[in-house]
């Protein structure tokens, strides 16, 4: 994946920039990983652990949580470097993939504020799209969301 950053071989994880714990610095790019969902599904077929129930977070909580990361990875640009913030999608989600709509109607003006800050302030976005079957995950493909 160079086109997102180029790996010469320095790799951290859960660094912390000012309220946010975020997934990698990778050479001196804080890169944060997030996969859009509010539930986790799962086919009983492939796990034989029969206490596993759906994995879900308030819309409330993820919206937050979302919204201090781009807000510290925008700041932590202004002042000190390229940060990356990749959507993570487990399936092809295309180029205008659709979000929760619940968080949409509420708070949509208050979440593309917070992002056109940050971009100006030099944070990329990017899209990852997998393809997920029960023997593999496959990059299907990648791409930035914001203009270069």
């Amino acid at each position: 994946m160079d086109k997102i950053v180029k790996f010469n071989g320095h790799l951290l994880r859960e660094k912390t920039i000012a309220n946010s714990r975020i997934d990698f610095i990778v050479e001196n790019n804080y890169i944060e990983v997030k996969t859009p969902l509010t539930a986790l599904s799962f086919n009983e077929k492939y796990t034989t652990n029969k206490n596993i129930e759906r994995c879900t977070n308030s819309p409330y909580i993820l919206k937050n949580r979302f919204m201090k990361h781009v807000h510290d990875l925008g700041e932590y640009s202004k002042s000190m470097g390229k940060s990356i913030f990749i959507s993570v999608f487990m399936f092809d989600a295309g180029e205008n993939p659709e979000y929760d709509r619940e968080i949409d109607k509420k708070d949509i003006g208050e979440i593309r504020r917070l992002i056109q800050e940050s971009m100006e302030n030099g944070m990329e976005m990017w899209q990852v799209n997998l393809i997920i079957d029960e023997y593999c995950v496959k990059l299907k493909d990648y791409f930035r969301t914001t203009e270069a």
